[in-house]
């Protein structure tokens, strides 16, 4: 096989001007022959840079808009449709509380948000907002706290916990049903994102004692991000529990959360 380079004088596709080529010729075959003078040789590959490069830019546009479809559905089944319907435009919706909180991004030293106060506050609604929003967030920025490499939402992305349906599965673990409520906890443990809403509601017994204090010194371990709600004062909670769970309890919820109170800010 043989190649010959011979020097031609070719007419420019783009602008008509005569300009020397030399044609890559194989057994006096021209095989290969530029269409373009240099100058317009290199307008036409500035336009195909800019092509692909608007090419990505829709691609990464379009992987975004399908992130942030699969947060909606994904949400959907995670979060209570009730406040998931939440409006900020509400006239009753706690616009001031939303408004400190809707940057909030879980920090090395404290990834945990508490917000106290009495009921009617927003206080769920607003836990649910910002869930969303963290999920949302990292949609449109990239990332894989929440995602799989194949662009997924994580079956633990988020899971959400009320007082009420951590002590059920908590007491449940040793009943019939116990295999439901191991996965919820064991979920609960490693989710990315864990909401615990209206934590230390009620006074738990020594057995539900030892499997909040489980999840707790878990998730501190781990430093998974947690945002969780509350009536009351950090101090307040477990009364009853003993002291040797009450107290390491309540140290790593004030170690790890930055902990908003209606009207002022606990550090």
């Amino acid at each position: 096989m043989t190649t010959d380079m011979l020097t031609r004088t070719g007419s420019c596709e783009r602008c008509g001007g005569a300009f020397e080529t030399e044609p890559l010729v194989m057994f006096s075959r021209i095989i290969y022959q530029e269409k373009h003078c240099e100058p317009c040789a290199e307008m036409v590959r500035g336009e195909l840079d800019e092509k692909y490069a608007a090419e990505k830019r829709e691609a990464g546009l379009q992987m975004r808009e399908d992130r942030l479809r699969r947060v909606a559905s994904y949400f959907s089944r995670v979060c209570p449709a009730r406040y998931a319907a939440t409006s900020t435009e509400h006239p009753e919706f706690n616009g001031k509380l939303w408004r400190r909180v809707a940057e909030w991004q879980p920090e090395e030293d404290r990834p945990w948000l508490g917000l106290v106060g009495p009921s009617g506050r927003s206080k769920t609604r607003i836990a649910c907002l910002l869930a969303r929003s963290l999920m949302e967030r990292e949609a449109r920025e990239g990332g894989s706290r929440f995602f799989t490499d194949a662009e997924m939402v994580r079956p633990e992305a988020c899971v959400w916990l009320t007082d009420y349906s951590f002590r059920e599965a908590a007491v449940g673990r040793f009943s019939d049903g116990a295999a439901e409520a191991v996965r919820l906890l064991g979920m609960a443990k490693s989710a990315c994102l864990l909401v615990f809403d209206d934590l230390g509601k009620a006074k738990p017994t020594p057995a539900v004692a030892n499997e909040l204090f489980a999840l707790i010194d878990h998730r501190h371990a781990q430093n998974l991000p947690m945002i969780w709600t509350s009536n009351l004062l950090p101090e307040e909670w477990f009364p009853g529990v003993e002291e040797s769970v009450a107290v390491p309890m309540r140290g790593r919820l004030t170690e790890l959360s930055q902990t908003i109170v209606m009207g002022r800010k606990v550090l």
